[in-house]
């Protein structure tokens, strides 16, 4: 079974909370990660867990910035964003599916590293 877990981007501080962060306590992990789910904080966007790691063994998320080797697939477009295909179910990166993510590596994320989608 995949493990859940979030993360989110706090738009008023500028900085990413990590999974730690919010399931810090019991308490107020719990209620932040909840007000975070229902956008009752505008504030803080979320970001889902894929349940799967790149080549190096991290963790990849929703909104991440994930590059391959053009010479192993071809193309001239290689950093593509993760995200949610609802036509599909499943996550995606940018036309592909995540089946093979550990031949990707994760090299930031949209709200932290957005110079890197140009």
């Amino acid at each position: 079974m995949r493990e859940i877990k979030f993360r989110a981007w706090d738009k008023d501080e500028h900085k990413m909370l990590s999974s730690e962060y919010l399931d810090k306590s019991d308490t107020e992990g719990i209620i932040l990660l909840a007000d975070i789910l229902n956008r009752k904080d505008k504030s803080l966007i979320p970001m889902q867990y894929t349940g799967l790691k790149d080549k190096n063994g991290k963790e990849i998320y929703e909104g991440d910035i994930i590059k391959f080797d053009k010479k192993e697939w071809g193309g001239n477009d290689n950093i593509h964003v993760v995200s949610w295909d609802e036509d599909d179910a499943c996550w995606s990166w940018g036309g592909g599916t995540t089946n093979d993510m550990e031949f990707r590596q994760v090299i930031g994320n949209i709200y932290e590293h957005p110079q890197l989608l140009k």
